[in-house]
C-alpha cells in the first residue's frame, strides 16, 4: 500500500511542477514579448536585399569623391539619395578640392574643408 501511496505522491509532484513550469514559459513568452514590443528586433542574418526599402528613406547622403571634373582630377562633393540614385555633384570646382562635409542637424546646410 505505501508503494501506491508514494507513487500518487511523486506523481502529484511532477503534476505541480509541470503547471509551474508551464506557468513559467507562458510568464517568460510575456516578458519576450513585451521586451519585444520596447526593443528593436535583432537579427542574426542580415536582411535580403528584396526586404529592403532604401527609396522610403527620406535622407540623402552627401560624400566626397575623386573624380574627373571639367578635365580635371580632385575632391568634389556629391549629394544622394539613399537608394543611390539621383547624384548631383554639389561643388564642380577642378581647381580646388572640397573634403569632409558635414550636414547641420537640421539638413538645411552644409559645411565642409575646401
Amino acid at each position: 500500500m505505501r508503494k501506491t501511496s508514494d507513487h500518487k505522491k511523486n506523481l502529484s509532484c511532477l503534476s505541480v511542477l509541470f503547471c509551474l513550469s508551464l506557468g513559467a514559459f507562458g510568464w517568460l513568452e510575456t516578458a519576450r514579448a513585451s521586451q519585444a514590443a520596447n526593443e528593436p528586433e535583432l537579427r542574426l542574418r542580415p536582411y535580403d536585399k528584396s526586404e529592403l526599402n532604401l527609396k522610403a528613406i527620406p535622407f540623402k547622403i552627401i560624400y566626397e569623391t575623386f573624380r574627373e571634373t571639367d578635365g580635371k582630377e580632385n575632391w568634389e562633393l556629391y549629394l544622394i539619395n539613399a537608394d543611390g540614385s539621383n547624384a548631383t555633384n554639389l561643388t564642380r570646382t577642378p581647381d580646388l578640392d572640397e573634403m569632409c562635409p558635414h550636414a547641420s542637424p537640421d539638413g538645411t546646410k552644409i559645411c565642409f574643408v575646401a
